[in-house]
């Protein structure tokens, strides 16, 4: 079994405006950290983890294999008869299985970027910046739970727009504003859609999803953890 599978995060087509808008906001995203953080070794290692983030959604790594039930499938065969191809039906079993895998640019990178902000705020910010954060996670981990669906064959799908909404408005409430509830956007957007969206849904749905990839961090078009993120924070701050 190949480790590392390459995906493309949504449809070919639709390739040019996903990648226009990921490395958009997160340019944005890395001079409003740059700003912030007035710069620095870590800062700086914060904005090149966020400008890879899109190009790094193509790369998944299997981390599991399940094997899935015996389905029976109708296929043609063709037999030849007096010169002429006619098609024959044909019943057979096959053996499915999934692949669970972890995608590198929508939920390895968005939880290092999260504990490297948090690690950087945490000094001047202290456990209020933590609570946020942890609040934020939690309610949007639970709302994005709720509002997530299981499409057999696809995966797991959430509207888009909702966790980013939903970590940016508690953070603010949370901390009135400003980086540290940018952060704490952040940290909730990227570690409240992996939990809720992905890990507590593949949890109950994974025998449902019979789908051949389900990759942990890569929701379709819209990379869900990654511009759950990303919103957040830039609509909190």
């Amino acid at each position: 079994m190949d480790r590392i599978v390459i995906h493309p995060p949504g449809h070919p087509l639709l390739l040019g405006a996903y990648i226009v808008l990921s490395l958009g906001l997160a340019f944005l995203a890395s001079a409003i950290v740059l700003e912030a953080t007035g710069g620095g070794l870590y800062a700086g290692l914060v904005s090149m983890l966020v400008l890879l983030s899109p190009a790094l959604s193509f790369v998944n790594i299997v981390v599991k294999e399940v094997e899935g039930e015996n389905a029976l499938e109708l296929g043609i065969e063709y037999m030849v008869i007096y010169g002429l191809p006619l098609p024959v039906p044909r019943l057979r079993y096959t053996r499915r299985r999934t692949l669970i895998a972890v995608n590198v640019g929508g939920a390895v990178i968005p939880v290092l970027v999260s504990l490297i902000l948090l690690a950087l705020l945490y000094p001047s910010s202290g456990l209020r910046l933590l609570e946020a954060s942890t609040v934020s996670t939690i309610v949007t981990m639970i709302v994005t739970f709720l509002f997530s669906r299981t499409v057999p064959g696809v995966g797991i799908v959430v509207p888009a727009i909702l966790p980013p909404m939903v970590s940016s408005i508690i953070s603010v409430l949370y901390l009135g504003g400003g980086v540290e509830a940018g952060v704490a956007a952040f940290t909730g957007g990227a570690l409240g859609s992996l939990l809720g969206a992905d890990v507590l849904r593949l949890l109950k749905d994974l025998r449902r999803l019979n789908a051949p990839l389900v990759s942990i961090g890569g929701a379709g078009v819209f990379d869900g953890i990654y511009l759950s993120a990303i919103l957040g924070f830039i609509l909190a701050y």
